[in-house]
Order: structure tokens, then sequence, then C-alpha cells
């Protein structure tokens, strides 16, 4: 049964470079349920497309005290955001938490493609989603019925995929003056990312060809070999769930454990990250530090390649905790996790550290990915893409539907609301074997 929503107050913060938060606060509104806007930056209102939100454009230092005053002002039942780690944004957790606000939790799906994630709590390490096994067996009988196949959508290039990400940056760029005191969550310079991306433009075929060779070498000699995929340096997954303080720093902790424990006929493949700009030549850099330990005749670096070829054929994966880990599991494929993942888990990974990875890479145990990929997609998953544009596409029901499923309690307030409240989406009701709705 649905929460009550006649007094409920969906807050939405900073989104992803989509309008998709303000189509979803459009597909709330339809349901009856008042929604607002805080932005921070001019990007913010690029990517809401109303004239009525609220601007905040003090230094950061004063946000949490600006935030609890305007939850309890406008009684605000529920926070929207995307990613729990950016500045601002890990205040209003706190916050939200101190005054019994929801908080749902956007962030790039779990699995890949065409999944989103939505939690309540936190994301990634943050993530409320079971650690073991048989908490996790528990929470995958619950979604029995749940509907594990991805949405079918056209295959989105890269490039095109991050061109709402680049444009949020350029326009803050060019706006930084309309509020001076905003602090980027990307600490990056708009001039590097220009010129990053276009080295990338000229020099990117050339290497695609020459990782093509690499691989056609790797598979036609049967070497054996173990994957490390890159990570971007702007990744939270490596800042704020992991120790490494650079890729460069996992790298080099990574190879030199190659270098000296395992098999001297192995090889080590480190690929390149589909979305890096080109900025850093990390050829160059997996090159140095190969040589630096002794393996630069057994350390492969690749550009570009097709991901699941590589995973059928590697003895292992290494990873910090990219997403990769979930398409290395559904491989079958030894996976050594060196960071906080939410598929870090006994059963699924190796445990026995990085060192006794390369001499014996231990694989997931039967059955435990099917049962932990059906409750990660009943509590945690969305099938679609930030960029869809149709309201009465499944990403926005679905999104709704689990907002509205939920109790709430108004800032300021100290009763539950749980009034039912019947949904008003002029859209499909979706069934309890959706997943998303809890069991009577």
């Amino acid at each position: 049964m649905l929460a009550g929503s006649g007094k409920r107050h969906v807050l939405f913060l900073q989104g992803t470079g989509s309008l998709f938060f303000w189509r979803l606060s459009k597909s709330l509104i339809s349901a009856g349920v008042k929604t607002s806007k805080i932005r921070f930056c001019f990007s913010d209102k690029f990517f809401w497309p109303s004239k009525i939100d609220t601007r905040f454009k003090a230094k950061l230092s004063t946000w949490e005290g600006f935030l609890s005053n305007y939850l309890i002002t406008q009684g605000i039942s529920d926070i929207v955001l995307f990613s729990d780690s950016r500045p601002y944004h890990k205040i209003a957790v706190k916050v939200a938490k101190t005054l019994g606000v929801n908080v749902f939790v956007f962030e790039n799906g779990y699995l890949r493609p065409n999944w989103i994630t939505m939690e309540m709590g936190g994301v990634n390490g943050r993530s409320p989603f079971p650690k073991t096994m048989e908490e996790i067996s528990t929470l995958a009988a619950k979604h029995e019925h749940a509907d594990q196949t991805p949405i079918s959508l056209q295959p989105v290039n890269p490039f095109r995929q991050h061109i709402g990400d680049t444009m949020f940056h350029a326009v803050n760029f060019w706006t930084k003056f309309y509020h001076p005191y905003y602090e980027n969550f990307r600490k990056t310079y708009a001039l590097k990312e220009l010129y990053g991306w276009t080295k990338r433009l000229f020099q990117h075929r050339r290497k695609a060809k020459r990782s093509e060779q690499a691989v056609k070498k790797l598979l036609k000699n049967k070497n054996d070999f173990f994957l490390f995929p890159l990570q971007l340096e702007s990744d939270y997954q490596l800042l704020v769930d992991s120790k490494f303080s650079s890729v460069l720093n996992a790298c080099d902790e990574i190879v030199s454990s190659f270098a000296k424990h395992s098999k001297k006929a192995d090889i080590l493949v480190i690929k390149n990250h589909p979305l890096d700009n080109n900025y850093t030549n990390w050829e160059k850099q997996v090159q140095k530090c190969a040589f630096r330990h002794g393996v630069a005749n057994r350390v492969v670096f690749l550009e570009t390649a097709h991901n699941p070829t590589l995973l059928d054929n590697a003895k292992g994966m290494v990873t910090i905790n990219s997403t990769m880990g979930t398409s290395a599991l559904h491989h079958d494929l030894p996976l050594c996790v060196l960071g906080n993942a939410i598929y870090n888990i006994d059963g699924l990974v190796h445990e026995d550290g990085l060192d006794q990875f390369w001499l014996n890479p231990i694989a997931p145990e039967k059955g435990c990915y099917k049962t932990f990929k059906r409750a990660l997609i009943g509590q945690t998953q969305i099938p679609g893409r930030f960029s869809t544009s149709d309201l009465d596409a499944s990403v926005y029901i679905r999104s709704v539907t689990k907002i509205l499923s939920t109790t709430f309690r108004p800032a300021g307030l100290n009763a539950l609301a749980t009034r039912p409240y019947e949904l008003k989406l002029d859209h499909t009701e979706l069934s309890k074997t959706d997943g998303i709705l809890p069991a009577e």
C-alpha cells in the first residue's frame, strides 16, 4: 500500500547532465506531489527549465544551516539527488537523517547497460544493500517475480553519453560569476578537458587499431592474462570508497604485486576507461609503471576493446570497485576487489588478497551471482536511461512508485504519514511482480 502524499513535498538537488530530474518532478506533480528545487550553479538551471526554484549562492560552510531551515520551513518530506558523495549532497544526507527526511539517491546503474540505480539512504559504500549472501538470498526470495530483463534500447556511443556532463561543466565554466562561491564536485579545468577530448578525437582511431591488434595477438597465442580496467580519476568510487589516492597509485600497487607473485608466463592487460578524456597519457604511464617493476614485456595496455571478449578469455580480473565487476561476475570470472563495492561479498569475489589472486584466482560460487543479481535488481535497479524523454516510460513510473511506496515525515513534524494513497499517474499501474511495491 502506498504511503500518503497529501502533505508530501519532494526537494530536488543536483541531478545528471540531463533533464531527468525535471521530468521526474513533472511525473511526481501529476501524482499530486508538491516538488521544489534548489540550484547551486547555472548548470542546475540549464537542466531544470522551470522558473520555480531556489538559488543557493552562499559559501558551502553555510549550506548545512540553510538546508536545515529550508527543510523545516517548507515541510520537506523527501530529498532526491544524484550521487551522495558530492560536497553539497554529503551534507544534505546528514541533515536529512537528523530531521527524519527520506533521501533517494540516484546513480549510474550497478548493472550495465540500460539500468539506473535508485536507493533510499545511499549508494555504493553507503548503500543499505545486504553484505552477506545469507541476507541477499532472503532478499532475492522477496523479489522472486521481479523482471530481470533490461529495457531494449539502442546502444549509445560513449562520446554522446558524455555530452550532457561535458555541457554541465562547460556552462559552469563560462558562468562562474553567477555563482562565485559554488564548489564543483569535479576538481577539473574546462580548458584541460577540452584539450584532452580534442587530442582524443585525433588519436582515438590509431590507438583503437593498435588495441585491436594486441587483442588478436593475445587470443591467437592463447596467452593466460588477467584484466585490470582503469577507472576515471574523478570517480567518487575511487576517491571515497577506496584506499587509493589516484588511478596511478592503484596501478602501481597492482603491477607491483603482479610482478612479484604471478606466473612468469602470465600477462596483465590494463584497459583504459571508455570515457577517459585522454588528458593523461595512460598508455605511457602504464608503460613506465611496468618498466619500473620489471614486467614491461608482460603488461599490455588497451585503449579500447570488446569487454565480453576479454572477460570470456581472461584468467581473472582485478578492480578497485568498477561496475565492470558485475560484468566479470556475469561471466563467472574470478574477481579480486580492492575497494568498497556493493558486490564485494564472500562467495562472489576472491577473498585471499591480491598477492594470492595471481596464483589461485577463486571463481564465484555457483549460483551466487544469479541470487545476487535478482536481489540487486529488485532492490536497487530501474530499467532505463537518464536521457529518456518519454514520461510514460517505466523509468519514471517506477521511480515515482518507489518514492510513493515509502512512509514519510515532513521535516519538523513527529508523526509518520500513514494515510493510504492511490497513484494518480496517467500511466499503467505497476504490479507487485515488478519488485517495487512492498508485499502486503
